[in-house]
């Protein structure tokens, strides 16, 4: 027995400090579809393709799982198809500005900035609550596996803790009081990296932080940045993209200010430098804080359904356009 116990305990340090393999090879098909799209046209359609066929796949099992609202046709159809007309609508506006590098930047930024909160609502409601990911999957899914692992299964379950909540709202360094129990409902080493990378999905930290980055590229994002290379190279419009994503990054890393009171999220705010001490104290930001609040609710859940996954203000608008909800 006490064999057994030295056994498991060293299993779970292997878990908690060695990250498996496979959780990366979605990241790893990404990047080369991209890096293929640089090459030629022809390439650049197959990577199209099969980035739509990733980006379809993940909507269509996630909406299965959820049974969400409209059904998993009409969201595929959604992601499919505004992807595209995102992608072109700017390829197409590039174009008509191509005699002024000032607007194409502008387009490159306004489009980098509609695709990019759209990407991190789809990351929230097909990624995070991935619930066909609650068993194990299949290698190449591995990656939305551990997102599903440190959002849902542990973050939520932490939000809705009644110590847990007052700890977080006063913003306290280390708010989960039952990590240990948490942890102890996974085995899988991956898991316990995805817990122990992400601090049981209140934030996202070092490596896990580019893994985040990187899976939008399954998203709208994706898309965009591949259009971008069919008929007229944009390295700008690429750049851009990707660069974008880093704000939602930034809101992931920063997702305790969405727990806490709006007294602690100001004093905190103090803290920072002038653009993001406005940024937290803005009036976007306080809608945004007040709906994910909700989110974590089971009354919500209850009555609306899984609701109010964006993180990114001012990106409801371009979000309900595509799929008539947020």
């Amino acid at each position: 027995m006490a064999r057994a116990k030295v056994e498991t305990s060293t299993t779970q340090g292997m878990a908690r400090s060695t990250p498996a393999w496979h959780h990366r090879l979605l990241p790893r098909t990404l990047i080369a579809l991209i890096a293929l799209s640089f090459y030629s046209e022809r390439l650049a359609i197959m990577a199209l393709a099969m980035q739509l066929a990733i980006m379809s796949t993940l909507v269509w099992k996630s909406s299965v799982s959820s049974k969400a609202p409209g059904g998993p046709f009409a969201n595929v159809l959604r992601c499919t198809l505004g992807s595209l007309l995102l992608g072109f609508f700017e390829a197409a506006a590039v174009i008509l500005c191509k005699d002024s590098m000032v607007y194409q930047l502008a387009v490159h930024l306004f489009f980098a900035f509609v695709t990019s909160s759209i990407s991190d609502y789809m990351m929230h409601r097909f990624v995070w609550h991935a619930h066909w990911c609650r068993e194990p999957t299949s290698i190449f899914w591995s990656s939305i596996r551990v997102q599903y692992v440190q959002h849902y299964l542990a973050h939520h379950q932490h939000a809705s803790d009644t110590e847990t909540i007052m700890r977080m709202q006063e913003l306290h360094a280390d708010p989960m009081k039952n990590k240990q129990s948490v942890a102890e409902q996974f085995v899988d080493r991956s898991d316990h990296f995805a817990l122990d990378c992400s601090d049981h999905g209140y934030t996202v930290k070092g490596l896990c932080r580019i893994g985040t980055l990187l899976l939008n590229m399954a998203l709208p994002t994706g898309t965009c940045m591949i259009i971008s290379c069919i008929r007229q190279w944009s390295p700008i419009g690429i750049a851009v993209h990707f660069l974008a994503n880093l704000f939602p990054l930034y809101l992931t890393i920063h997702h305790d200010k969405y727990h806490c009171s709006r007294k602690a999220r100001l004093l905190r705010a103090d803290t920072f430098w002038w653009g993001e001490r406005w940024f937290w104290k803005s009036r976007g930001l306080d809608t945004m804080v007040k709906e994910h609040l909700v989110h974590h609710t089971n009354w919500c859940i209850q009555k609306y359904g899984e609701r109010f996954f964006g993180l990114v203000p001012g990106g409801r608008c371009f979000i309900y356009a595509m799929w008539q909800t947020w």
